[in-house]
């Protein structure tokens, strides 16, 4: 969210959870990946898929030619140039029927959304609060989304993070609830630009470099608590994994260790995820 600084760059973060979620993201990838192909032939006109398939076929047929004896350098040559020129009309006439799928639109996360999600925010928060135990109170470990508005300044639309009023949770200082950050500012910010969780530590007192890393400003540093410690990260994807806003986890007054609030990270990104396949219905 706001005054922090990262024990350890964000990258590192995302480098040790993806240790354990590197093969179940590569599948995932792939899914998305096949789906998109599968559509991309499915949304196609007769023609155009046709002509794929020929290429296609043609290009199988170059192979054959080139691997098939009798084997000589121009024969080979000839082989590898149709191989090359067929894959090549492949790949353009497959890009041009990707190219005429509609774009999916992404779902605007609503009043009655915002309330259906509130209780998975809250469940990231006392899974949070459990795993740190007695050493933390209900009141110190607060949550909170924030979602992109679209703002018009002098003629240039841009976007502004804001925290959203039905998804906040232990947040008592209205001021603060109001706090407002641009993409690439604060940890929410990072987080939106991004599209990776991250978890950032407030500095203890007369250290310098937080407010340089996260770009925070000096009116958004006077209203954050200032018994902020630490705070995690976590992107709310929708439809074609579309970053829809930030979910935060953070903690008051107390410090730990940083492989402890990476487990924390890991508790909370599961209802996390949880909120992601609410809002794209599955």
């Amino acid at each position: 969210m706001g005054a922090t600084e990262s024990e350890s760059d964000g990258a590192e973060h995302a480098r040790l959870d993806s240790t354990s979620s590197a093969p179940t993201e590569f599948l995932k990838n792939g899914k998305y990946l096949l789906e998109g192909a599968r559509s991309a032939m499915r949304g196609a006109p007769p023609a155009l898929k046709a002509s794929i398939y020929v290429t296609f076929v043609l290009a199988i047929l170059g192979l054959g030619y080139f691997a098939l004896p009798p084997y000589d350098s121009t024969k080979q040559f000839r082989g590898l140039v149709a191989i090359g020129v067929f894959l090549f009309l492949f790949m353009i006439l497959f890009v041009l029927a990707f190219a005429r799928l509609p774009r999916p639109k992404v779902s605007e996360i609503t009043g009655a959304m915002r309330l259906a999600l509130r209780p998975f925010l809250d469940n990231a928060r006392v899974s949070v609060k459990n795993r740190l135990g007695a050493a933390v109170t209900d009141d110190d470990i607060r949550a909170n989304v924030f979602l992109p508005v679209k703002v018009d300044k002098g003629g240039h639309e841009r976007i502004e993070l804001r925290m959203a009023p039905e998804l906040c949770i232990k947040m008592q200082n209205q001021a603060e609830r109001e706090v407002v950050f641009s993409p690439g500012t604060g940890a929410t910010g990072h987080a939106f630009q991004f599209g990776e969780p991250l978890i950032a530590y407030r500095n203890p007192a007369g250290l310098r470099g937080w407010d340089k890393k996260y770009k925070i400003s000096a009116a958004q540093a006077h209203v954050i608590d200032p018994e902020l410690k630490w705070i995690i990260s976590m992107p709310i994807r929708g439809p074609g994994r579309k970053t829809l806003g930030v979910a935060n986890v953070d903690g008051l007054h107390h410090e730990f260790n940083h492989d402890v609030l990476v487990e924390c990270s890991g508790l909370a990104s599961a209802f996390v995820e949880m909120m992601s396949r609410l809002i794209m219905g599955e």
